[in-house]
């Protein structure tokens, strides 16, 4: 264990707090505070965009996605808009007003081959979101600044077709392994080493040793939010990919959309009550950092990725 009991400050947004070994991320109280009241729309779509330096963080999420658009294209490499972003993308044709982050999903083989790949390039980079025990996912940042980032989700394939109770009882299946490894006594600090153990746990106690089919696939264990229902889908719901408009540009999205946001979060056209952003410090920008922002947005306008 690294740390027993303390805490520090993880980033411009959260407080990492350490308890008998546990981290925990605490948002910062003031982000709340940014909420904004939205329910006179009685339709979400017709919710304007967000303006100032949430806008302008946007943006800069918006080029790195289109960098990293180029690079998939490049690299023949398959994704999809995910969770808060595909949201905004169906809603509101972009940006959900007060987000301030991107989601994607990729299927295993071209998630484990985007974060070789990305390691000959000059201008993206990946780090992982790692608790030491169930959670080790790739976030893809450009090198001009590390505020800015894609959350990078893998889903796995499974051993064959399943029916709607094959699925829930899969689904069951894997929350209970994540939650036994959340209370592990030891984390494991090297990435790497972590990656391999949670791909072991995904072949012997998932997969049973089975070959994979491209029939079903889940979410991967490395991604162990378990809030949501049913982590498990018939692959002909996402792929193959469809383009859809994000933006002022057309990114991939799951073949069935609707179905997908349904299944995440319910009625979905409905506005929610925590209506902040959750990750970006707007009032911690210094002139420094408000510059590394406009090269970054004008790196994505050129696709330069200078």
């Amino acid at each position: 264990m690294s740390k027993i009991f303390g805490w520090e400050t993880k980033d411009s947004s959260h407080y990492r707090i350490y308890f008998l070994g546990f981290k925990f991320n605490i948002m910062k109280p003031h982000l709340k505070n940014m909420s904004v009241d939205y329910s006179i729309y009685k339709n979400p779509a017709e919710i304007p965009p967000a303006e100032g330096m949430l806008r302008e963080i946007q943006l800069a999420n918006l080029s790195v996605l289109k960098i990293f658009d180029s690079f998939c294209k490049r690299k023949n490499l398959t994704y999809w808009l995910d969770f808060g972003t595909l949201l905004g993308a169906v809603r509101h044709k972009g940006f959900i007003p007060w987000d301030d982050d991107l989601d994607i999903g990729m299927p295993r083989e071209d998630y484990e081959r985007m974060i070789d790949e990305i390691e000959k390039d000059r201008h993206l980079y990946v780090e992982f979101e790692s608790n030491g025990r169930s959670k080790c996912y790739a976030k893809v940042k450009h090198i001009l600044t590390k505020d800015i980032f894609i959350d990078v989700f893998p889903y796995d394939y499974y051993c064959g077709k399943t029916d709607a109770n094959e699925k829930k009882k899969l689904h069951k299946k894997i929350t209970g392994i994540i939650t036994g490894l959340k209370f592990t006594p030891f984390s494991i600090n090297n990435q790497s080493r972590l990656r391999r153990k949670l791909a072991k746990i995904t072949n012997e106690k998932i997969l049973q040793n089975k070959p994979a089919t491209e029939d079903t696939i889940f979410w991967g264990i490395d991604f162990p939010h378990a809030r949501w229902k049913n982590r498990v889908y018939d692959t002909t719901s996402i792929l193959p990919v469809k383009n859809m408009k994000f933006e002022d540009y057309e990114f991939p999205c799951p073949a069935d959309s609707d179905y997908v946001l349904k299944n995440v979060y319910g009625d979905y056209m409905h506005v929610p009550k925590n209506t902040y952003p959750k990750h970006a410090n707007l009032t911690g920008i210094d002139a420094e950092r408000q510059e590394r922002l406009q090269k970054l947005i004008k790196a994505g306008e050129t696709c330069e990725e200078s």
